[in-house]
């Protein structure tokens, strides 16, 4: 695979349900390209937010084959914005979510976290798990013992 993005960092590479490999890059702005040859080629690339920073990887849906993307607004600790591909990575939108902070306050951030799975046995088969990780304020090395995943 060649080079997909130039200029920033923050990549992450998911294969969706249909074969598509889809990248995505960004810390000023998180873009995407597709490539439905197994990474040979790769089309234009896809804004999916702007300003947008990238927080970690994809979670590609695997009960409808959606694609979700964590964007925040900035290097966290920053808001959150949750876009949504129904159309394999084509095109995105943004949705409402709501996310409760944890019992000091905190909001988690999905950056530098893993994709997010997809439960496929038991109870909860279906259900969307996404590491999360927790900023204690903000992002002075002096509060990084209080962050937490």
């Amino acid at each position: 695979m060649g080079q997909v993005f130039k200029g920033e960092r923050m990549p992450n590479v998911v294969v969706t349900l249909k074969g598509t490999v889809l990248a995505t890059f960004g810390t000023r702005s998180v873009r995407a390209r597709r490539s439905e040859d197994g990474g040979k080629t790769w089309g234009a690339e896809i804004v999916i937010a702007k300003p947008g920073f990238q927080c970690g990887g994809l979670t590609v849906d695997e009960a409808s084959g959606d694609i979700l993307a964590f964007v925040e607004d900035r290097h966290p600790p920053a808001p959150l914005r949750i876009f949504r591909s129904t159309d394999d990575g084509k095109s995105w939108k943004q949705i409402e979510f709501r996310i409760k902070p944890d019992s000091k306050g905190n909001m988690p951030s999905m950056h530098m976290n893993e994709h997010g799975i997809t439960l496929r046995h038991g109870k909860q088969k279906g259900r969307l798990i996404r590491p999360s990780r927790f900023y204690a304020g903000k992002n002075e090395s002096a509060r990084w013992p209080q962050h937490y995943t």
